[in-house]
């Protein structure tokens, strides 16, 4: 994906298919949350070291850790495993870390250890909710 491009997108704001963090929360379920919500839907992106407020590039420090972390807890949160395309990318002298889900063909995607009903979720125009509310 060219530069041009990701920032346009960046700029549209929150469709269906993208999700903006200015940082990694700590607790992963909650970004696995999304990434499972694409892989149940349309697939779509996580792009950490962004303000969602506003649309600012402001960067993650330390890239490769964040990028490290999201696989680690979707391998520990998610079954059956989802299999992202994650990257960083420098933009503006920052860099951000990109999650790319596609839909998956082993749906439903859900987290582990919780009931399936509880636990697999769906994208709903640019949130991630419970399959079971819809």
């Amino acid at each position: 994906m060219e530069f041009a491009e990701l920032i346009e997108e960046i700029e549209a704001g929150e469709p269906k298919t993208l999700e903006l963090k200015e940082g990694l929360p700590a607790k992963g379920e909650k970004y696995a949350k999304t990434l499972i919500a694409f892989a149940n839907s349309a697939g779509g992106k996580l792009i950490v070291g962004v303000r969602d407020s506003d649309r600012a590039i402001i960067g993650v420090r330390n890239a490769a850790l964040v990028a490290d972390t999201i696989a680690n807890a979707l391998d520990d949160l998610c079954e059956p495993q989802i299999a992202p395309r994650i990257r960083t990318i420098e933009i503006n002298g920052v860099d951000l870390v990109i999650a790319e889900v596609q839909p998956g063909s082993a749906t439903p995607y859900h987290l582990k250890g919780v009931d399936l009903a509880k636990g697999t979720y769906v994208r709903v125009g640019a949130t991630s909710r419970r399959a079971d509310e819809h």
